[in-house]
């Protein structure tokens, strides 16, 4: 474990959960997925697990990896675990930034986490960078022209957090070999790199948060209340492994009658990861 022997630019946290339940269906996308972390940049960056009580075979696997720490929960908080889980041990850890990963995607660039904490360290009023696969002028990346169960990264290209109103898109920049873009797209719970204290604004006061896309919900609706900047690797970092069907999607095998009566304390959270660390 690394926790305090030197300073992180950004803290990465992903989040699996592969239990004997989804193990067949999911098991094939999760191995593809740790395995391309091995390319990630390290010497800045802080690899945390985030767990919700898998099988104890996944759960060996990812002891042995390599990550710098790893929260094994006997619960499952869904996506709060890295979610939550992320922003509480970067502010606890004193890190800006903090990076939401998930067992159902892949790393297909290493070469942007130096880029990403320049361009946020120079852009002081972007709250967050999107790093799912994405190129703006690329139809295929649009869902009015690509179906996302052809392309589960051809994502909602024109609304902002402003009552669906159109993308505002400033101007372009080129920092060391990516391009950001910027405009005041919705948050996402899709891989993305954040501020710790930006997270907060979507979050702070709250004692009970709703998980997946229920919390995307939320958080849409907080937007409406902040003055929000989102950046955008071109590119991107990170590529979804997961088609858009329910074989394949926790969401989709769950429905929506059953996660919107799911509400998470995220005292919860913090009190095992707390735990946790004590007997470090």
């Amino acid at each position: 474990m690394r926790y305090k022997d030197k300073k992180y630019d950004v803290l990465l946290g992903y989040l699996t959960f592969i239990n004997s339940q989804n193990f067949e269906r999911r098991k094939n996308n999760f191995d593809k997925s740790l395995s391309s972390l091995e390319g990630l940049e390290r010497d800045n960056c802080y690899l945390v697990n985030f767990d919700n009580n898998s099988t104890e075979s996944v759960k060996e696997k990812l002891s042995s990896f390599g990550f710098d720490n790893c929260f094994h929960f006997n619960s499952n908080y869904y996506d709060l675990s890295v979610l939550h889980g992320s922003y509480y041990l970067s502010k606890k850890m004193n890190i800006k930034y903090f990076i939401y990963a998930y067992d159902d995607i892949q790393l297909f660039n290493s070469n942007f986490l130096k880029d990403c904490t320049e361009f946020m360290n120079k852009n002081t009023n972007i709250d967050c960078v999107r790093l799912c696969s994405y190129r703006k002028d690329d139809n295929y990346f649009n869902p009015k022209y690509t179906d996302k169960k052809v392309n589960p990264d051809a994502v909602n290209h024109w609304c902002s957090h402003k009552n669906n109103i159109p993308l505002t898109w400033d101007h372009s920049q080129v920092v060391g070999n990516n391009i950001f873009h910027i405009n005041d797209w919705h948050y996402t719970s899709r891989c993305a790199l954040f501020r710790v204290e930006s997270f907060e604004k979507l979050i702070g006061g709250d004692l009970s948060l709703p998980v997946l896309n229920f919390f995307e919900g939320y958080a849409y609706k907080k937007h409406k209340h902040v003055d929000f900047k989102t950046g955008i690797l071109e590119g991107g970092a990170f590529k979804t492994l997961a088609m858009h069907t329910k074989k394949n999607s926790e969401r989709l095998n769950l429905g929506n009658d059953f996660l919107r009566n799911i509400k998470i304390r995220i005292k919860d959270i913090e009190k095992d990861i707390d735990k946790m660390l004590e007997r470090q």
